[in-house]
């Protein structure tokens, strides 16, 4: 088994990001409930606990751990099954609680990553602002880089920068960009602020946003909401690429 993985990334701050991976996962363990799925938060400025309504306890820095003791364990699924929380047949694997060294965690994200692709089919990498570090170390591993953005000058501005940095270090066929709060631009309108291929627009959900996260339910979970059917078209176009 090897995985497929999706890495999501952004450039600018409050664009998203962390609610678009969350929902992905969950919709993703929804339509395919016979696969192994890893969501790894490593994201230490986001709060992956409350999206998924999880009362925060076992990280990965707990995971390290059991690893350390377990070395001859041949099954490493068990060990994974250990530490992870499982939410809508999805096991979710939390950053550490306070802050932790980004170039430790770097490494450590690396080694379970390097562990994580023999055990399950998908991993989803919600991963921190601008990390080109975590980027350029599993590299090897990745199929998918998502950066999702909105459409304010400053998300735009940054998130071309950002994609003009990153593109020495990875194969442009694997950037797709993920624009949110987009609802009032057309594709074409997008493709002409981004040139990396554009595999998704998400609508404006306000209301049902802050509902969800308060309750730690995913906004899909809601089936009628235009920001489900949008997040499940992306899927469709992810599994089929």
């Amino acid at each position: 088994m090897s995985a497929k993985i999706f890495y999501i990334t952004h450039a600018k701050g409050g664009v998203g990001a962390t609610l678009f991976s969350t929902n992905l996962a969950n919709t993703l363990a929804k339509v395919m409930p016979n696969k192994k799925i890893l969501f790894l938060d490593a994201n230490q400025l986001s709060d992956v606990a409350t999206f998924f309504g999880i009362k925060h306890q076992k990280t990965i820095l707990n995971l390290d751990m059991f690893l350390k003791e377990n070395t001859h364990e041949k099954n490493i699924s068990n060990i994974f099954d250990k530490v992870t929380y499982q939410i809508n047949k999805l096991n979710v694997l939390l950053s550490p609680t306070e802050y932790y060294s980004p170039k430790k965690l770097n490494i450590l994200y690396q080694k379970v990553i390097t562990k994580a692709v023999q055990s399950y089919d998908y991993i989803i990498i919600d991963a921190e602002k601008n990390n080109r570090k975590l980027l350029h170390l599993i590299k090897p591993f990745l199929q998918n880089i998502l950066v999702v953005t909105n459409i304010d000058n400053s998300a735009v501005l940054k998130t071309n920068a950002y994609l003009k940095n990153i593109q020495t270090r990875t194969d442009k066929e694997r950037i797709k960009i993920i624009c949110n709060q987009a609802d009032k631009f057309s594709f074409k309108e997008l493709t002409g602020i981004f040139p990396e291929t554009i595999i998704g627009s998400l609508p404006t959900e306000i209301n049902a946003t802050w509902d969800n996260i308060l309750l730690g339910v995913p906004i899909t979970e809601n089936k009628r909401l235009a920001y489900s059917k949008e997040i499940r078209k992306i899927i469709d176009k992810l599994l089929s690429s």
